[in-house]
């Protein structure tokens, strides 16, 4: 009998720990015109320091809108899917796996890549792709899309081939109180899960392991749930 389960250890890339200004700093990035034909001669701008540790949780970390340094994500190092026990022909979970913000500005999560490195398996892949519960997507025109709306993603090309061009938003998530785009109870945290499809001519007599890389993309986001480029 063939063994008909197909494996990936998918390590999770990405900046998962570096971490805006709070309310205090939130105009850090505006700017104002100083008109001597209004009489003018001199500004007073704000300044702040940060010396010492950065804290990426604390709102009133004086550091710009978009530093990487905001970023504070926590995630799995490594996850699984295999044949769905119920239809061979199918690629499932088999538990969800959560993506969770504790940074506290919101932050935005791409998929960068999927990378297939070897495996037995490789020939059965015909489809995998990643899909995630709820949080925020934003459509072409920067509108945030309903939050419980599930969002997927498709990992390879063709049959048995990865991805490494990908970069597609899988999910926005509010800071570490919820607040995101005027809202104050958002989620933080999005549960992922990987879907897909069995060539079973594909599979081998045992082992039908598929060894592959998924990167994953972090953005540190202004408090109104945009990037810095988008706000512009």
């Amino acid at each position: 009998m063939l063994n008909k389960k197909i494996m990936t250890s998918a390590v999770l890339l990405g900046m998962m720990t570096v971490g805006f200004a709070g309310q205090a700093f939130a105009d850090e990035g505006d700017t104002e015109t100083v008109e001597g034909t209004k009489g003018e001669n001199s500004v007073e701008v704000k300044t702040r320091g940060n010396l010492g540790e950065i804290d990426p949780t604390d709102p009133e970390t004086p550091l710009p809108e978009g530093d990487d340094r905001w970023i504070k994500v926590t995630l799995p190092t490594a996850v699984v899917f295999e044949s769905d026990s119920s239809d061979e022909t199918k690629i499932t979970s088999p538990k969800n796996y959560e993506i969770k913000n504790e940074s506290a500005r919101p932050v935005k999560v791409d998929v960068t890549k999927y990378v297939i490195n070897g495996g037995d398996g490789i020939g059965a892949l015909a489809e995998l792709n990643i899909k995630r519960g709820t949080g925020y997507v934003y459509d072409s025109n920067g509108k945030a899309i309903n939050e419980s709306a599930t969002s997927s993603v498709k990992l390879t090309k063709a049959q048995g081939e990865g991805n490494e061009t990908i970069n597609q938003e899988l999910v926005r998530l509010a800071n570490n109180k919820g607040e995101i785009g005027g809202k104050t109870s958002a989620t933080t945290t999005t549960n992922f899960e990987f879907t897909g499809a069995i060539d079973t001519n594909g599979l081998k007599e045992s082992k039908n392991f598929v060894e592959s890389n998924l990167e994953l993309k972090f953005t540190a986001l202004r408090m109104d749930g945009k990037t810095v480029e988008e706000a512009k």
